[in-house]
């Protein structure tokens, strides 16, 4: 079996992105939308350099969503270790914003590759050793099997819809490395309306209410073998 997780940006200690929407701007943005850029295809020439004027002191995010561009500092980059037949990268001036962002030396992601996935219509998709969810869904789950799809890439585009998808090994690279700002939901459960399961170093993990605290908290389903 070969495990995917649908990888999507959060903001550490602020998922709602409300302390950027003060204090975060990026420029050029029409420019870039006007090079071309399509997802899950290569932009043929370099667009002109989106500028960053991040003014939180304390920004330290290895990855963010902003204006509909993802930004990824120069760390989660080498992490992610992938080539230019995986993955272009696009240049931000970040010269105007605060020394901590400044130092993460982002740059804007872009995934030009699309993986083939069975048809949806004919392939039915199943949760990935979940007993909770015994259902069948015509949306993607964690799980596929490679006999299905013959992945080649790490990181990709679904032709189905527009969200980035990834491997578990990718996933785990991240993870290993603490690279913040990137969580790993699991397709199925996302789509299904509860995205609340999600790859952690310890395995497969699921937000849960917890009646004594009165909280959400993250619980273990399966751990790593």
């Amino acid at each position: 079996m070969k495990t995917i997780w649908l990888a999507m940006p959060t903001i550490p200690d602020d998922p709602a992105g409300r302390r950027l929407e003060e204090h975060c701007a990026l420029l050029n943005t029409t420019d870039m939308f006007m090079s071309n850029r399509i997802a899950g295809q290569f932009v043929p020439n370099e667009p002109p350099t989106a500028k960053l004027v991040l003014t939180l002191e304390d920004f330290d995010a290895d990855c963010f969503f902003w204006n509909f561009h993802w930004l990824v500092s120069e760390k989660m980059r080498r992490v992610m270790a992938l080539g230019p037949s995986d993955v272009q990268y696009f240049r931000v001036d970040s010269s105007e914003s605060a020394p901590l962002p400044r130092s993460k030396h982002y740059q804007i992601m872009h995934v030009p590759v699309t993986e083939y996935m069975p048809d949806q219509k004919t392939v039915p998709y199943r949760p990935s050793e979940i007993p909770a969810y015994p259902v069948e869904s015509n949306m993607p789950s964690a799980a596929i099997s490679s006999g299905e799809a013959q992945l080649t890439h790490e990181i990709f585009y679904d032709r189905f819809r527009d969200f980035i998808y990834c491997t578990d090994e990718f996933a785990v690279r991240i993870l290993q490395a603490d690279c913040s700002g990137m969580l790993f939901w699991e397709p199925f459960d996302r789509f299904a309306g509860r995205g609340q399961v999600f790859r952690t170093l310890r395995g497969i993990e699921e937000m849960r209410w917890d009646p004594i605290s009165k909280s959400m908290r993250s619980m273990l389903i399966r751990g790593v073998h």
